[in-house]
């Protein structure tokens, strides 16, 4: 899509698709074309993301600003991604304790071992995908192992919120940090 494409990147497609001295020759068509079609998208209400909008030159950016941007929300402010681990082990016979990076002396939530079936939902996305997970791998916390689940996600503007929360690996470690 073509918001997501720098303007480097579509120049550099084009001059490949069309050899360098034509390219040369129509460099000023094309850079203008690139422009019309993130002026097109946006006039359909989408926005371009920070990558984008930082690709444009100095004159397409005073133009993007005073036509589309005027009022700040047609640039996605570009996501950081974090990550880290939770891990996850049953205490006592049957409560499942999970910390972040098993920081267990930080503080922990915690949840019945039982209740933790197929459709079981998280209090917020991390803890979602952390307990999705966690029912593939209900044995091994009754077995006295640790469930280490290893995420990655963004978090919202106000940092209220996990967003785009994946599962990058899972560890069953034999013993348990609790």
């Amino acid at each position: 899509m073509i918001l997501m494409q720098t303007r480097l990147k579509y120049l550099e497609v084009a001059e490949k698709e069309l050899g360098a001295i034509e390219f040369k020759s129509m460099f000023h068509t094309i850079d203008n074309e690139y422009y019309a079609l993130i002026e097109k998208e946006v006039k359909r209400g989408k926005s371009i993301n920070q990558d984008v909008y930082e690709s444009l030159t100095e004159g397409q950016r005073f133009h993007f600003n005073k036509h589309y941007n005027h009022r700040g929300d047609k640039v996605q402010k570009k996501m950081i991604k974090y990550n880290g681990f939770l891990a996850n082990t049953v205490s006592g016979e049957k409560t499942i304790a999970t910390a972040r990076e098993g920081k267990f002396f930080n503080g922990y939530t915690t949840m019945n071992l039982y209740d933790l079936n197929e459709g079981v939902e998280g209090k917020d996305a991390l803890l979602d995908a952390n307990l999705k997970e966690l029912v593939k791998h209900k044995e091994s916390l009754k077995s006295g192992k640790r469930v280490d689940i290893h995420l990655e996600w963004e978090l919202s503007e106000d940092k209220s919120k996990y967003l785009d929360v994946h599962v990058l690996k899972v560890e069953v470690v034999e013993d348990s940090i609790v």
